[in-house]
C-alpha cells in the first residue's frame, strides 16, 4: 500500500540483510521511488483517492534530489500495468566488504 506523508514523495523503504549462519553480517537500507505520473494515477483509485493527492513530487523530495542521475534512474521503479494493478522489478547491486 502506498502512503504519502508531508515533505516526501511517494517511496517504499527496503532492507537487504546478509547472514553468516544465524549472525547478521551486513545490513543495507534504502528506498525506491515511483514515476510521478504513475503515482498520480494510483491516487485516483480506491482506497488511495480518499487521501487526496500527495503534496511532494520527486523533484521536490530532498532525499530523491540528493541522488545522482544514475541513482535516481536505478531507484525509480519501472512498472507495467497488470489486471490486478501494477508490477515492477528493481535490480540492485550492493558492494559488501
Amino acid at each position: 500500500m502506498l502512503i504519502w506523508y508531508s515533505g516526501r514523495a511517494v517511496h517504499i523503504h527496503f532492507k537487504l540483510r546478509l547472514y553468516a549462519g544465524t549472525t547478521k553480517s551486513y545490513e543495507f537500507t534504502s528506498q525506491f521511488f515511483f514515476n510521478d505520473t504513475l503515482t498520480d494515477s494510483v491516487y485516483t483509485l480506491s482506497p488511495y483517492s480518499s487521501r487526496g493527492t500527495g503534496n511532494t513530487r520527486n523533484a521536490s523530495d530532498g532525499i530523491y534530489n540528493s541522488l545522482s542521475t544514475a541513482d535516481k534512474a536505478g531507484l525509480t521503479l519501472q512498472t507495467t500495468k497488470t489486471t490486478d494493478g501494477y508490477a515492477g522489478v528493481i535490480n540492485l547491486g550492493v558492494n559488501v566488504g
